[in-house]
């Protein structure tokens, strides 16, 4: 076995088939891609993506008392439309099981993409 068929090769995601080639892989593993920019590629085969930048994460805090339901969906249509004027492709939103925000989010568009644990690293 060659040296290169035991490395994990990331590269960008090449067009449309190679899309669609990833999307039926990850389903057969049971997984969505959710705007992939990169693939993951060993021994030729498609393995795993990545988005790098194209979903905007959004973290949000909307004061109990203070803000209306009316309101925090003001805040965010407006937040989506900054994403949008900087060239964004989506927004990825952390939304607490406790959040009485979190049952609103799919009347605005959002999809639930299931639970996670939400990592963070400041450089």
């Amino acid at each position: 076995m060659e040296l290169l068929d035991q490395m994990v090769v990331v590269r960008p995601l090449k067009d449309k088939d190679e899309l669609v080639r990833l999307n039926t892989e990850a389903n057969w593993d049971g997984h969505v891609p959710i705007l992939p920019t990169h693939v993951f590629e060993k021994a030729g085969e498609l393995v795993g993506y990545a988005s790098v930048g194209s979903m905007t994460p959004v973290n949000l805090w909307f004061h109990t008392k203070k803000m209306k339901a009316r309101d925090s969906i003001s805040v965010v249509s407006s937040l989506e439309n900054m994403i949008r004027l900087n060239g964004g492709n989506g927004a990825i939103v952390p939304v607490s099981d406790k959040s009485p925000f979190l049952p609103v989010m799919s009347r605005l568009g959002y999809s639930n993409t299931g639970r996670a644990n939400l990592m963070t690293k400041i450089f």
